[in-house]
């Protein structure tokens, strides 16, 4: 081997042997072991045997412990290793702790608080305190995001003073500047979380807000309606009175002047700041004359809106004198009820809002802005029905006499002219609409309306629709109708009376109603003529009685019964020429027993024939029997059996006995008691 050879040949061997280095170079750096690709177990053995993880950030070692803690059992050995290494490394005392960072002793505890001990959740938290909030001056330096840190990492780990971060960084002069709304929300959040202890720095807030973000319009309006909901509902509590009152005033004028806001962020500022239930008597007080020296201003109650004023004055009014009611009273009529103009350029729920806070402060007045709303203005006219269902409510509420009459008016010549208009509406939306206003309808137009409303929907049936029973009631009943009106009521049911086929129309059922709202005021001679005319009209003859169903026999019965004619013709007739009654229910069955016994001597055939019935039909076998029920029997022996022969009480009483002798059950001693009481009548010898 030549010389030149033999000096590479060692030269490429101590090259293979120390690397680039032989030739004075420095060795390559190794590569950072990427540890998110090892295996679980590759990964757990990297954690005990090296210490490359310890110089990784505080995120990757966070990462870190979350693998492990997900292994479980198999990583715990791993995971106190690494918790031992960041207590002595990183929490041991003030500086390492600084050394960490806010964010990355933040991120560490969270990692670790699950698996501290009470005793070394305590040093850690002695450390973080130390570190950045041992003192007025080191609290200082740190800005609200950073103290936000602190606080989080310090309840993380336990320290039950956690919050007086935030209570002692408000409290520090000068920390406010430059502060984002964003940051006030979080600041405001926090100060409400500390309860009693964070009184004084919420005041500190609630001052700062008065003095900075709410000094002027243009100032309040940098942060929008949202953010200072969320600022402002976390520390309302705390808002003094009169400071609630200028500002809800300040930030409607600001951001929504003259506007309804009945929901959205702007109606809960208002909701929550006018509410005085955290405010004592004196701050009421106070709130209760800055709101009336407000309101005085007609462009600030303008700018407010009826809406907040009326929010004001339910919230105020136990507080202001009678004087100083009339004050406000007389502002907000300043402001909203210039003249008629004015009125009717306002819309319903302005109105409502406006009447309502006239109420509150005792305004005799109040009835009269709806009377003049609904005189001088047309929207109401074009509200739907479900509005103006609402609108009647509101003035009924305010008795607004003259605008309820107002209504009325437009329901007779609009909504409800003709019957072709009412069934435009369903009956349940009509019977909303008149309800309420039934006491303010003439009484002779109630007769009208009534029928109107029967013929429309009744489609020729005898009785009231179910959907408009509520509204049929009130108007045939006439509630509140005086003497006069009701003397022109009866005339209009006279003249439905006398028209067989109106009477027809109007049905059984109705022609009940309007007798009954009538006939205490009438003369034995016109209730004559009413009975003539009922009986004219369902009782012509034996094939018109024995169409008609139970509710309209009794119906009409009842009817002829208030008019003091003997009725006794209607029923009898019924049971003797049909067989519909045969078909009702036992309890129906034992009210025409009932009613067939009061007749007397004119019901006894039909009392008959209602025998023979039950004991063919309801007695044909035991099940039968017993399916009509022991009480049911018994009424039915006590209406019937003085038209018994003496076989019809001896088949019953055989019949009763077999069937209840043996009875079982929860109701069997009383079926057994009622039998022998039965049977006691039954077997009773004849007198």
């Amino acid at each position: 081997m030549t010389k030149r050879a033999s000096v590479l040949a060692a030269a490429v061997l101590w090259a293979g042997l120390y690397g680039g280095a032989a030739f004075g170079q420095p060795a390559p750096t190794p590569k950072p072991t990427n540890w998110q690709q090892l295996s679980d177990a590759d990964f757990v053995t990297w954690v005990n045997d090296k210490t490359e993880w310890q110089g990784r950030t505080p995120y990757d070692q966070v990462a870190m412990v979350a693998r492990l803690n997900r292994l479980g059992q198999a990583g715990q050995g791993a995971r106190d290793k690494m918790k031992s290494y960041v207590a002595t490394n990183d929490f041991a005392d003030a500086a390492k702790v600084g050394k960490v960072g806010v964010e990355g002793a933040g991120l560490l505890a969270r990692a670790f608080s699950g698996v501290l001990t009470a005793q070394e959740k305590t040093a850690w938290a002695g450390s973080v305190r130390q570190a950045f909030v041992a003192d007025a001056a080191a609290l200082g330096k740190l800005t609200f995001n950073q103290v936000g840190h602190v606080a989080a990492t310090l309840d993380e780990l336990g320290d039950a003073n956690a919050g007086d971060v935030w209570s002692q960084k408000v409290q520090q002069a000068g920390g406010w500047q430059g502060l984002s709304s964003v940051e006030l929300q979080v600041v405001a959040g926090r100060l409400k979380a500390l309860g009693a202890s964070g009184k004084a720095a919420r005041g500190k807030l609630i001052q700062q807000l008065n003095d900075h973000e709410l000094a002027d319009d243009a100032t309040a309006k940098k942060m929008g309606l949202q953010t200072w909901q969320a600022v402002i509902q976390p520390i309302d509590a705390d808002v003094p009175g009169k400071m609630r009152v200028a500002w809800i005033l300040r930030l409607k004028n600001a951001l929504a002047p003259g506007e309804r806001v009945s929901t959205g962020y702007m109606h809960s500022l208002e909701a929550s700041l006018t509410s005085m239930k955290d405010v004592d008597a004196a701050g009421r007080a106070e709130a209760a004359q800055a709101a009336g020296q407000q309101l005085a201003d007609k462009a600030v109650a303008q700018s407010a809106g009826p809406e907040l004023c009326r929010m004001l004055a339910r919230s105020l009014a136990p507080d202001l004198s009678a004087q100083a009611k009339g004050q406000w009273a007389a502002s907000l009529k300043a402001a909203f009820v210039t003249d008629e103009q004015a009125v009717a350029d306002l819309d319903r729920l302005d109105v409502a809002n406006l009447v309502d806070a006239l109420q509150v402060l005792d305004d005799a007045g109040a009835p009269a802005v709806w009377s003049a709303w609904v005189g001088k203005s047309a929207k109401w006219r074009s509200l739907s029905t479900d509005q103006l269902t609402a609108l009647i409510g509101q003035i009924k509420g305010a008795q607004a006499a003259s605008a309820c009459q107002t209504v009325v008016a437009y329901l007779d010549s609009d909504l409800i002219k003709d019957e072709a208009s009412a069934v435009k509406l369903s009956a349940s939306q009509l019977s909303n609409l008149i309800t309420p206003l039934a006491a303010d309808v003439p009484a002779a137009k109630r007769v009208a309306w009534a029928l109107r409303l029967k013929k429309a929907f009744g489609q020729g049936a005898p009785r009231v629709p179910s959907g408009l029973w509520a509204v049929e009631c009130k108007l045939a009943l006439m509630e509140g109708a005086d003497a006069a009106g009701k003397q022109q009521a009866a005339g209009a049911v006279g003249g439905l009376l006398g028209d067989k086929a109106v009477a027809q129309a109007a049905g059984p059922e109705l022609c009940l109603l309007l007798v009954k709202g009538l006939a205490a005021d009438l003369t034995d001679a016109v209730k004559a003529q009413w009975a003539a005319g009922l009986k004219a009209a369902f009782v012509t003859d034996k094939e018109a009685v024995a169409g008609m169903e139970f509710a309209d026999v009794q119906n009409v019965g009842s009817a002829l019964g208030l008019l003091n004619d003997q009725a006794a013709t209607v029923w009898p007739a019924w049971v003797e020429n049909s067989d519909n009654w045969q078909s009702l229910a036992v309890a129906q069955l034992t009210s025409l027993a009932g009613t067939l016994r009061a007749q007397g001597a004119a019901g006894a055939a039909a009392r008959q024939k209602l025998i023979a019935y039950l004991t063919a039909a309801r007695m044909a076998d035991k099940a039968k029997v017993q399916a009509v029920g022991m009480s049911s029997w018994e009424v039915f022996v006590t209406h019937l059996v003085q038209d018994m022969n003496a076989g019809t009480k001896m088949v019953w009483a055989t019949r009763l006995e077999e069937a209840f002798k043996d009875a079982q059950g929860p109701t069997a001693g009383a079926a057994k008691a009622k039998l022998l009481n039965v049977l006691k009548i039954l077997r009773a010898p004849a007198k």
